[in-house]
């Protein structure tokens, strides 16, 4: 096997040719191809390598190691190479795109509740100090607080206040007085411990029990159980008016690993397999968690300790909203027929995982399930019944990465806020 390197148009694209490929499939996870580049990244960005096999767009690999100096990037599977007639070997290009994901202001100690002033165009300035967060919220009355998820962080969400709007034009922001944010570190601290960090970050600011102003939740993903948590086991209902939950796990997730499932969501993006086109902010957030592939989501699974206790709570008297998104309900993103769409989607999956992921998880997942290409609509209904008021789900057509921007998902969130007020 030989190769050459070149520069593409775009200064964060290069180009990677393999020639004399004469057996593409000796290169797997567990014997990855490696390569050296010479030059450093910063923390928040991210290679993406991808290659095109001639019906697919496939992400091959993910940085392995980063230094001041060099980067590796390991190469864990490699498609089926473009075989020239005068030879019996082939070639494959690869494509190697840097891209950016979101940097939170690492200055402050995490967790970070913060406010944010959301300008109408959706630009985003955060305010992180304590004494001005709890000066705000002092002269408030209407709160949203959102919360993210497993990928991104709350300033993808928080341009919807101006996004979503009501019925007579005015945006969501006009409901409330005051935004605020909070992010956390969710790849090694518990669904638990960030509960009660919540709680502990609102008390600081001055929302604690019997505040006497309205705050309500927005929480997209895991920060619905980080939500949940605070809520049913910190006295949270004491705290909350409202919990709206956006494609959140209650009933966990089939996804050993959250490389599994961000690899097979990257090439749904990358092949218009989703509700809608989603920017480089969304592929930097899931190339930073391919990077990482020992992270299981043992929290995430249906047989967790964290799940069976919230599912034992006690009822927290309070209103819970899941906005499910439904990828089944969406329009089809291709021109592919619906009757076809299945086999397409079979024959993507079986590039890029194991047989045993394949047959466990992703065929069962993608293709008998109605779910947001995150986690299950049956996942999402997994709360206790008998609630007062009664727990409330709405089918949504968007997926897992597009509730904060898609219409419809805008729709729905702007809906159920603007009943509450």
């Amino acid at each position: 096997m030989t190769f050459s390197v070149s520069r593409g148009s775009d200064p964060g694209l290069s180009v990677l040719e393999l020639t004399d490929v004469n057996d593409s499939s000796v290169v797997t996870p567990d014997a990855p191809l490696r390569m050296t580049v010479p030059l450093g990244l910063q923390t928040n960005e991210h290679v993406v390598p991808v290659a095109f096999d001639g019906e697919f767009f496939l992400p091959l690999g993910r940085v392995e190691r980063r230094s001041a100096d060099e980067t590796v990037i390991a190469l864990e599977r490699l498609p089926a190479p473009v075989v020239d007639s005068r030879s019996l070997t082939g070639a494959i290009k690869i494509f190697f795109q840097k891209v950016i994901s979101k940097k939170v202001g690492l200055d402050f100690a995490y967790p970070i509740l913060g406010a944010a002033d959301v300008a109408p165009d959706g630009a985003v300035t955060p305010v992180r100090d304590t004494f001005h967060v709890r000066d705000r919220v002092a002269k408030a009355n209407r709160i949203l607080l959102f919360v993210h998820g497993i990928i991104g962080d709350t300033e993808s969400m928080v341009p919807s206040v101006h996004l979503a709007k009501l019925a007579d034009a005015r945006p969501l922001a006009s409901l409330y007085d005051l935004v605020l944010t909070f992010d956390y570190e969710n790849l090694n601290t518990t669904i638990e411990e960030n509960g009660r960090l919540l709680k502990k970050r609102l008390e600081a600011v001055g929302l604690g029990p019997g505040h006497g102003k309205m705050l309500d939740i927005a929480a997209h993903s895991t920060g619905g159980l980080v939500s949940r948590w605070f809520i049913e086991q910190e006295g949270g209902n004491q705290v909350v008016r409202r919990l709206v939950m956006l494609g959140t796990p209650n009933g966990g997730s089939p996804w050993p690993r959250i490389v599994d499932w961000a690899t097979v969501a990257l090439a749904l993006g990358l092949n218009h397999l989703t509700a809608i086109a989603w920017p480089a902010s969304v592929v930097g957030g899931l190339a930073a968690r391919i990077e990482n592939p020992t992270v299981a989501l043992n929290e995430m699974l249906s047989s967790s300790k964290v799940l069976a206790d919230l599912k034992a709570s006690a009822d927290p008297g309070i209103p819970y909203v899941m906005l499910a998104g439904n990828t089944s309900i969406i329009p089809p993103a291709t021109s592919v027929p619906d009757q076809q769409r299945g086999s397409l989607l079979g024959r993507l999956l079986a590039r890029l995982t194991s047989p045993e992921l394949l047959h466990e998880v992703a065929n069962p997942f993608f293709l008998d399930q109605a779910n947001d290409i995150a986690v299950s609509v049956a996942s999402m209904e997994n709360v206790a019944p008998g609630r007062k008021p009664p727990y409330d789900v709405r089918p949504v057509a968007c997926d897992h990465l597009s509730y904060f921007r898609d219409p419809e998902g805008l729709k729905a969130l702007v809906a159920v806020l603007a009943e509450a007020v």
